[in-house]
């Protein structure tokens, strides 16, 4: 989960037991909870769709706190929709001591995955911190069957 870009206070940690030793988060006792994602802490990554309809797996490993915003620049639609901001309040993670697989999904929706729709071309996916320690290791965005 090496990001393209990152900014305090998200940040790249070890951990031999993730995709390529490496994974995101924030050190545990600065989350923020607020109902907006902040300006700071993000993990940008660039990627290139042929457009349609997708979804986005990440690979987590929760510490103390269990959420993150997540959006793509770009998106012209969420199903089924997204916070006011404009992103993805990704909460209620599931719990485990081990790196596991979990939809994004929106706790202002019901907890549902999230379907994002793209043009084709070139993206942004942003990922902003929110809880402590909420670890991320991999990102997939897979296309959605209609």
């Amino acid at each position: 989960a090496e990001a393209g870009t990152i900014t305090a206070p998200m940040k790249t940690y070890d951990d031999p037991l993730a995709s390529g030793g490496k994974y995101i988060g924030t050190d545990n006792g600065i989350g923020d909870q607020n109902n907006d994602p902040t300006a700071t802490g993000v993990a940008t990554y660039s990627f290139t769709a042929q457009g349609g309809t997708y979804k986005i797996a990440l690979r987590v490993k929760p510490d103390l706190g269990n959420s993150v915003w997540v959006r793509i620049v770009g998106a012209t639609k969420y199903t089924p929709g997204t916070h006011t901001s404009g992103w993805i309040r990704f909460n209620d993670i599931e719990a485990g001591a081990n790196w596991h697989w979990d939809d994004v999904h929106s706790s202002d929706h019901n907890n549902q995955v999230v379907s994002i729709t793209l043009p084709a071309g070139k993206h942004s996916l942003q990922i902003a911190y929110r809880e402590d320690g909420c670890q991320v290791d991999a990102i997939l965005i897979t296309a959605v069957a209609n």
